[in-house]
């Protein structure tokens, strides 16, 4: 009896299965999970081809009517309405991201403002303050500020880094200053010396919009007053001119002066009409006369004078031209 029963509790649990079995390939509510060894194959299946749910009528495509294997309004809504996670179970969550400290997300991320501060003079006669530009340097990664003044040549005044990087007090609460309080226009106090924001650099404008914060309007840095007074040129005093003969030689050498002139001497006797070349020097005055038809070869150079101007005169002036022979004492 027991092996009966046996065989009857194994024939029961078959046909639970197969009524199972039946149930869900019945019923799209039940049905199994697709995964494999869990679906059946359709024996009786002869035609596998895909139906097709266009024909031609009178030359154009139009849906064909009747029993159309596809989608109905019904099975578009079960597949609307069902839900993975029952078929394939839960998702996996996603991981969650890993840690980043701020030294690695934010290392090497500087903002730059511009700013400047007006220094009291209370010892010049010539100035009362003195505009003096800065560069806030504000490192992200620490929250720590610098402030650093552009070095002028020549400026007789201590510039260079006015504060070393550190985390700045805002206030005797123990706060200190950070990004979120900085923006155009705004003074801001760094150990009792107050500096005004005028602009910023492009980063930092696009660091602020991804943070939410609107920056003001860009603003002109004042010019310094006494840094004008001295670019304007300085008054220039003209000496006047008197006689100097190394100016006369730097001013005026290799300048001279050609004049061509003519002697005529027809009227007397064997008299006849020579050209002649006067040279006129400037850098020292003096005078030197060529005659152009003078016979090198037979009388030598035919330089006939070279004199100082000063020294002729109307009443001094020789009506012939010198001779060869007198020409070193008319020098």
């Amino acid at each position: 009896s027991s092996g009966i029963n046996a065989e009857n509790g194994e024939i029961q649990t078959f046909q639970h299965y197969f009524i199972q079995i039946n149930l869900s390939m019945g019923d799209s509510s039940t049905a199994l999970p697709f995964l494999p060894g869990y679906t059946f194959t359709d024996t009786a299946k002869n035609r596998f081809h895909r139906s097709q749910t266009l024909t031609y009528k009178n030359g154009f495509t139009v849906p064909k009517t009747g029993d159309v294997v596809g989608l109905t309004d019904a099975d578009i809504d079960e597949l609307a309405n069902m839900n993975p996670s029952l078929t394939y179970g839960q998702a996996k969550p996603e991981p969650a991201q890993s840690f980043i400290p701020a030294h690695v997300a934010f290392d090497k991320k500087v903002l730059l403002f511009n700013a400047y501060f007006k220094q009291n003079l209370n010892e010049s006669e010539k100035e009362y303050y003195r505009v003096r530009p800065v560069k806030i340097y504000y490192y992200l990664e620490d929250d720590s500020i610098s402030v650093v003044e552009p070095i002028v040549e020549n400026s007789g005044i201590p510039q260079g880094k006015l504060i070393k990087r550190q985390r700045l007090p805002k206030n005797d609460q123990g706060e200190h200053w950070l990004w979120k309080d900085l923006n155009i226009g705004k003074d801001v106090v760094f150990y009792g010396k107050t500096f005004h924001i005028y602009n910023c650099n492009n980063y930092t404008k696009e660091f602020m919009r991804s943070e939410g914060i609107m920056l003001n309007p860009d603003e002109e840095c004042p010019t310094d007053p006494y840094t004008m007074s001295r670019c304007e040129p300085r008054h220039s005093y003209v000496t006047p001119p008197t006689f100097d003969k190394l100016q006369q030689f730097i001013t005026l050498d290799r300048q001279v002066l050609r004049f061509y002139a003519v002697w005529d001497d027809r009227n007397n006797m064997f008299g006849e009409m020579r050209s002649y070349t006067l040279h006129y020097y400037r850098v020292d005055d003096t005078i030197e006369m060529r005659d152009d038809s003078w016979n090198t070869a037979k009388f030598g150079n035919q330089e006939l004078l070279w004199t100082t101007l000063n020294t002729i005169t109307r009443a001094t002036l020789q009506s012939d031209p010198p001779s060869k022979s007198s020409r070193g004492n008319s020098r």
